[in-house]
């Protein structure tokens, strides 16, 4: 694993597009460990997001849906668009 990379281990994973083709999606209830390699983003922010993310998971559902729209909402805040 790389300076700029990281490991998750998940128990769950959705699988899509296997071999290619359109299809409906498969939840797998199994470990995986899948390494993510950032080329264009910093570890440090992405990690952040995953620890919130992780946080808005053990709340209960409408506290849950409030702290995943202040995400979006910053998300949207940090990103700016040329509209010219």
């Amino acid at each position: 694993i790389s300076d700029n990379s990281f490991l998750l281990v998940a128990t769950q994973s959705t699988e899509m597009l296997e071999r290619n083709i359109m299809a409906p999606f498969s939840f797998v209830k199994k470990e995986r460990r899948l390494v993510f390699s950032l080329n264009y983003g910093n570890i440090d922010a992405v990690l952040a997001k995953i620890v919130t993310l992780e946080r808005a998971v053990k709340l209960g559902k409408k506290d849950q849906n409030l702290l995943i729209e202040n995400i979006v909402q910053s998300r949207q805040n940090e990103v700016s668009f040329n509209t010219s």
